[in-house]
This record gives structure tokens, sequence and C-alpha cells, in this order.
């Protein structure tokens, strides 16, 4: 048996994306900050995730929002667990 361990971190919910392009626009603002190794978009729930590049400090909730509403996007966030999943 395989145990897999899901994302435990903050999502982040964009009420205003409607599309690839909008997600395009938070990742391309997003990584010019070198801390920023990937962004995870998932278009249609209108969320998004961050992995930050190995032994970076972590950009808070507040530093990732405002570089978001940068680019016309508000976001909410919201803790996520980790959960076992089998």
């Amino acid at each position: 048996m395989f145990l897999n361990v899901s994302f435990a971190g903050t999502k982040y919910f964009v009420p205003n994306m409607v599309c690839q392009d909008c997600a395009n626009s938070i990742t391309k603002s997003l990584k010019k900050n070198k801390r920023i190794k990937t962004v995870n978009f998932d278009v249609p729930k209108k969320t998004f995730s961050v992995i930050f590049s190995e032994g970076s400090k972590e950009l808070t909730p507040e530093e990732i929002k405002a570089v978001s509403e940068d680019v016309g996007y508000s976001i909410i966030t919201k803790k996520v667990k980790a959960k076992a999943l089998q």
C-alpha cells in the first residue's frame, strides 16, 4: 500500500479569475520573486498554491496577496492541512 500526503500550506482563492490568461498574469508576477519555484493553478476552482525554492524563506500570505493585487486580482487565503490519501 502506498501512502500519499496531500498539499499542506495555504491555498489562494481568486474570485475574479476566469481563464488561463488570468492565471498566467498572476504566475508571471509571482515568479519575479526568486523564492518562488512553482505556482500551481486550478482555474475551474479559481485557486492556486505556491511552492517555494528549497532553502528559501517563504513569502507570507500577505506578501503574495499584495503581488496578486498589483496585477489586478484580489485573493482570499485559506489554510490547508495535509491529509493522508490511500
